[in-house]
C-alpha cells in the first residue's frame, strides 16, 4: 500500500503533497473552505422563531447573516434566532470569514411561513396540482433521500384522476416517506365533532413484508409530533402480495376514519393544527393516497365539503353520474321552500348558482354542465335547515 501511494505512476503520489493536503484541509491549521448552515425548522407558522446554526468549515471567526422576511433582518452572531411574522417563502444567506478569507452560501426558498389555518371542512384530492413543484407550499415531503418516494400520479385515483403515490416497489431496504400538511384551524371546534379521513391503496410484494403507515398530529404547527394517532401495518393494509409493480383499481381503495373521540384529542383543537402521514417502507409494493378530508360530524364514506343536516331535505340523488353534461338533481322536501343550488369545482370555486322555489314532495332540477371541462365537481343544496354537498363527474 505504501509503495502504491508513493509511486510516481498515476496520480496517487499527489494525494500527500503539501499543496493537496492544504487544498483539502488535511493540515494542522485548515483554511476556510466552505460556508454552510442549517435551521432547526424550515416550515413554521407566522410569529414563530427559527434557530439557525453555522455549519461552515474551517477556522470561522466571523459571520454575516441576511434573513429575508425575518426579524432581525441581519445578524453577526454564530447561531442567531430569527422570528418570521408574514406568510411566504424566504431565502437565507451567510458569509463566513476566517479573518483572511471568506465564503458565502445562499439557500433560496429555505424558510416557509404558512398562511393562517384553513377552516373546516377541508378536502384534498390533488386534482389542482400539475407537478410536485405546485405542491411545495401546501404539502411538505421528505422522502428520506429516496428517489422513489411520494410523487403525483395520474395512473390511479379514488376520486378524479390524480392521487399521491409512493413508488415503493423500486425503493431498496428500509426507508421513511413523510407527507406533512399545512396548518388547519380547529380552534373553536367541539370534541367528538371532528373527523379526519383519507383513502389509500396498497399491496405487499412478499407476504412477509412488514411496513407501516402512521398518522401523526401536531398542536404546535409541526414543532413536535408525539406518538402516532393511527398505525396500520402491512397486513392490516392488505394481506395480498404482488411481485410486479402494482397499480390499484377502484375496488382496491380503503377508507380510514380518525374521529376526535376522546380527551387525548383535546390538545389538537388549536388554530395551528397539522398532521403527517409517515410510510415506513421495507421492500413492499406501491402505496397510493387520496381524498384527505377533515370535517365536522361523524364518520362519512362520502367526501364532506359542507355541514350536513337532516330534516327539511331528503332522498337527494344525482343522475346520471358520471354524465356528459346533462344531469338531474332529485330531492324531497318536507315543505315548500327556497333551495339554492350551486355547482363548484374541486377547489370550491363557484361555477354557477340558482335559487329554486321547491314544492313539498319530490323535486327534480335539470342542470346543463356541457360548458365545463371534464373532471370532478360538486353540487351544493342549501335550505334554511339543510346544507348538502354531492360529488359528480363530468366526462
Amino acid at each position: 500500500m505504501r509503495a502504491a501511494v508513493t509511486s510516481s505512476t498515476g496520480s496517487r503520489s499527489n494525494l500527500w503533497t503539501p499543496a493537496n493536503l492544504a487544498a483539502v484541509g488535511a493540515v494542522d491549521s485548515p483554511p476556510l473552505c466552505k460556508a454552510d448552515f442549517f435551521a432547526d425548522r424550515r416550515v413554521i407558522c407566522a410569529g414563530e422563531s427559527v434557530q439557525f446554526s453555522d455549519n461552515s468549515f474551517n477556522a470561522v471567526s466571523g459571520w454575516t447573516w441576511d434573513f429575508q422576511g425575518g426579524t432581525p433582518a441581519a445578524a453577526t452572531t454564530e447561531n442567531p434566532s430569527v422570528t418570521y411574522t408574514t406568510p411566504g417563502t424566504y431565502q437565507v444567506s451567510l458569509t463566513a470569514s476566517s479573518g483572511v478569507d471568506s465564503e458565502s452560501e445562499t439557500k433560496v426558498a429555505y424558510i416557509t411561513v404558512l398562511e393562517p389555518g384553513t377552516n373546516l371542512p377541508f378536502y384534498e384530492g390533488f386534482e389542482n396540482f400539475s407537478t410536485m413543484t405546485d405542491m411545495q407550499n401546501t404539502w411538505f415531503i421528505d422522502n428520506g433521500g429516496s428517489a422513489n418516494g411520494f410523487e403525483l400520479t395520474s395512473s390511479a385515483a379514488h376520486t378524479g384522476t390524480k392521487s399521491l403515490k409512493i413508488n415503493n416497489f423500486y425503493q431498496s431496504g428500509v426507508n421513511k416517506n413523510e407527507l406533512s400538511s399545512s396548518n388547519v384551524d380547529l380552534s373553536g371546534e367541539v370534541l367528538d365533532d371532528v373527523t379526519l379521513s383519507f383513502r389509500y391503496a396498497y399491496r405487499k410484494r412478499e407476504t412477509t413484508n412488514q411496513e407501516y403507515l402512521k398518522v401523526y398530529f401536531s398542536a404546535d404547527c409541526g414543532e413536535s409530533w408525539g406518538t402516532p394517532k393511527k398505525t396500520l401495518n402491512a397486513t392490516m393494509m392488505s394481506s395480498e402480495a404482488v411481485v410486479s409493480p402494482w397499480t390499484p383499481v377502484t375496488a382496491d381503495w380503503k377508507t380510514v376514519h380518525i374521529p376526535f373521540s376522546n380527551n387525548s384529542f383535546t390538545p389538537f383543537l388549536v388554530e395551528n393544527f397539522r398532521y403527517k402521514f409517515s410510510f415506513e417502507a421495507n421492500g413492499g409494493n406501491n402505496f397510493y393516497l387520496d381524498d384527505i378530508n377533515i370535517y365536522n360530524g361523524s364518520e362519512s364514506d362520502d367526501i364532506v365539503l359542507g355541514i350536513e343536516e337532516t330534516g327539511a331535505m331528503n332522498e337527494i340523488t344525482l343522475f346520471p353520474n358520471p354524465n356528459d353534461g346533462d344531469m338531474n338533481v332529485s330531492f324531497s322536501l318536507n315543505n315548500a321552500q327556497q333551495v339554492r343550488l350551486t355547482v363548484m369545482d374541486i377547489s370550491g370555486k363557484e361555477l354557477k348558482s340558482t335559487i329554486i322555489n321547491g314544492r313539498t314532495g319530490e323535486n327534480v332540477i335539470m342542470i346543463d354542465n356541457t360548458g365545463i371541462a371534464s373532471g370532478v365537481y360538486f353540487v351544493r343544496l342549501n335550505t334554511e335547515s339543510t346544507d348538502k354537498t354531492l360529488q359528480f363527474i363530468k366526462n
